[in-house]
C-alpha cells in the first residue's frame, strides 16, 4: 500500500521521466541506427578497397603472362615454323621476365609438340586439345574470334593446378589465310595467389573467386568457399580476355561482428537516456513539491488560500453542472489567542496541527479542509444530500473541536469554534460574496459567545450553541 501511495504521489514526474526517456530513446535510437548504417558504409568500403588492391594485383599478374603470347604468336606467323632450339630460347626469356608462368607450349593442330621446360611436363607432350573436354571449348572459341582465350583454373595432366592462356596463330600462305595451331601459356594458380598477396588479404577479408573459363558470376567456384557468395559479400569483376573472374569478400569475423557498434557507444546512449530520464524525474518532482507548497500550508499541511480559491471554482462548476448544492464554513478558534500568548507559539502548533486533523478525519474524502491563516480554517463540502446534513456538520465539528487537546504531559488545554456556514451556489449572490457571507455567519456564531454555528442560508438560518 505505501508503494501504491508513493506511486501515485509521483505520478506526474514518473510521467515526465518516462516521456523524457521515450524521447531521448528515440533520438538516441536513430542517432544509433545512423551510426550503424555509417559503420556499415565504413565497413562496406573498406571491404571494397582491400577487394579492388586484390583485383589489380590479379590482372597485373594474368595479364603480364598472357599477353606474352603474342610474341610468340608473332614470330610463328611470320615464320610459319619454330624448330625445338629456338623455341627453347624464346620459352626461356619469357619464363625468366615472369616466374608466374609453369610452362610454355605450342600445338601445331592443336596437339602440343614443343614444351618448356620439359623436365615435369613430359605428360603434357602429344596431348590432343580436341580430346580434352576441359579445354575443347577454349581452344574452339579462341580459334573462332582469334582471340586470348584463358581456360581454367585446370586441373593439369602433369599435376597441380593452371590458368591457360590460349592463342590461335594465323599466318598467310598464297594469299589465304591459313591455321597454324595454338600458342598456350601455363601460369601456375599458386604463384599467381602469392603474386595477389591473397594470404595477406585473407588476414582482413575471406576470400572467394569465381568464374572457371571466364564465365564469371556464372562459372564455378574455384577458390575459397562457394557459400561467401550467399553471405551479401563485395564483389568486383577480374577482367579476363575472353569475360572475367568474380572476387567476393566480406570482413573476416563476418558482416555481423564488424559492424557491430562498440559496446561502450550503447552504453553511453543507455546512460544518456536513464541521466535524462532522472533528471527530468527529479526537476518534474521539485516542479511538483514546489507547486503543492505554493497551495499547502507548511504547518498543517492542509490546503491554503490559494489553492481554497481553485476548489472552490472547482465545487461551483460541479454543483451547476449536476444541480446539486454544496456548503462552505468558516471556522474561527475561541480561546486560541491566551494560550498561543501564556504557553509559547510551539504549544499553538501543536493546538492548530490537532485541529487540522480532528477537522479531516471527522469529514469525508471528498469535502475540502484548508487552513487560510492564523487560527481560521475553511471547510468546503462539495455535495449536501439532504435538508439537515449542514447542520449535522456543523454540531459534529464544534463538539470535536471543543474536546480537550493534551499537548504534552501535564499540559492538557481546551478551546472552542465559531462556525458560520452557508449554501452555495446563490442564484442571488456572486461568487465572491460566498466567503463573505460564511464569514459574516461566523461572526454571528462568536457574538454569540462561542463554540457555535451559524448557517445564513437556507433551509435554515439559525444559531445554535452546542
Amino acid at each position: 500500500m505505501a508503494l501504491i501511495s508513493l506511486i501515485k504521489r509521483q505520478a506526474m514526474p514518473l510521467k515526465i521521466a518516462a516521456g523524457v526517456a521515450l524521447i531521448v530513446f528515440a533520438i538516441n535510437s536513430a542517432l544509433t541506427e545512423l551510426a550503424a548504417q555509417r559503420k556499415q558504409e565504413m565497413v562496406e568500403q573498406e571491404v571494397r578497397y582491400r577487394l579492388a588492391n586484390v583485383r589489380a594485383r590479379l590482372e597485373q599478374g594474368l595479364n603480364a603472362s598472357i599477353f606474352l603470347t603474342q610474341g610468340l604468336d608473332a614470330h610463328i606467323a611470320s615464320h610459319h615454323e619454330l624448330d625445338l632450339r629456338e623455341f627453347n630460347v624464346l620459352a626461356k626469356a619469357i619464363m625468366d621476365s615472369e616466374p608466374e608462368i609453369r610452362n610454355i607450349g605450342l600445338a601445331p593442330n592443336n596437339v602440343i609438340e614443343y614444351i618448356y621446360p620439359l623436365e615435369g611436363n613430359e605428360a603434357a607432350l602429344g596431348l590432343d586439345y580436341m580430346r580434352r573436354d576441359s579445354q575443347r571449348d577454349a581452344v574452339l572459341s579462341a580459334i573462332a574470334s582469334n582471340q586470348i582465350m584463358v581456360a581454367g583454373p585446370i586441373k593439369l595432366i602433369q599435376g597441380g593446378e593452371g590458368v591457360i592462356a590460349q592463342k590461335p596463330v594465323f599466318y598467310e600462305a598464297n594469299e589465304r589465310r591459313r591455321y597454324w595451331g595454338i600458342v598456350s601459356i601455363v601460369i601456375d594458380t599458386e604463384s599467381l595467389y602469392r603474386r595477389a598477396r591473397l594470404s595477406q588479404a585473407e588476414q582482413h577479408l575471406q576470400l572467394s573467386i569465381r568464374g572457371v573459363d571466364g564465365k564469371g558470376p556464372d562459372g564455378k567456384t574455384f577458390y575459397g568457399d562457394p557459400s561467401l557468395f550467399e553471405q551479401n559479400p563485395q564483389t568486383l569483376l577480374v577482367t579476363l580476355p575472353n569475360g572475367n573472374w568474380q572476387l567476393a569478400g566480406v570482413p573476416v569475423a563476418g558482416w555481423a561482428a564488424a559492424t557491430q557498434l562498440h559496446w561502450m557507444f550503447i552504453a553511453v546512449n543507455l546512460l544518456i537516456t536513464l541521466s535524462m530520464a532522472s533528471i527530468s524525474f527529479v526537476a518534474a518532482h521539485h516542479y511538483q513539491a514546489a507547486k503543492a507548497m505554493a497551495r499547502q500550508d507548511p504547518l498543517t499541511g492542509l490546503p491554503n488560500r490559494l489553492r481554497f480559491d481553485e476548489k472552490l471554482a472547482e465545487s461551483l462548476d460541479y454543483c451547476r453542472r449536476y444541480s446539486v448544492r454544496g456548503a462552505l464554513m468558516v471556522i474561527d478558534l475561541d480561546k486560541f489567542k491566551p494560550i498561543n500568548d501564556r504557553h509559547g507559539h510551539t504549544v499553538g502548533d501543536v493546538v492548530l496541527q490537532t485541529v487540522a486533523e480532528r477537522l479531516v478525519k471527522e469529514l469525508r474524502r471528498s469535502d475540502t479542509v484548508c487552513r487560510i491563516g492564523g487560527d481560521e480554517f475553511i471547510v468546503m463540502l462539495p455535495h449536501i444530500t439532504n435538508e439537515d446534513g449542514l447542520e449535522v456538520v456543523c454540531q459534529k465539528l464544534v463538539e470535536a473541536l471543543t474536546q480537550p487537546i493534551e499537548v504534552k504531559k501535564n499540559l492538557v488545554v481546551q478551546i472552542g469554534a465559531s462556525i458560520g456556514a452557508c449554501y452555495f451556489p446563490h442564484t442571488h449572490m456572486p461568487e465572491r460574496d460566498i466567503l463573505a457571507q460564511a464569514d459574516a455567519a461566523m461572526y454571528r456564531a462568536k457574538q454569540s459567545g462561542g463554540s457555535a454555528y451559524y448557517i445564513s442560508a437556507p433551509p435554515k438560518a439559525n444559531l445554535k450553541a452546542v
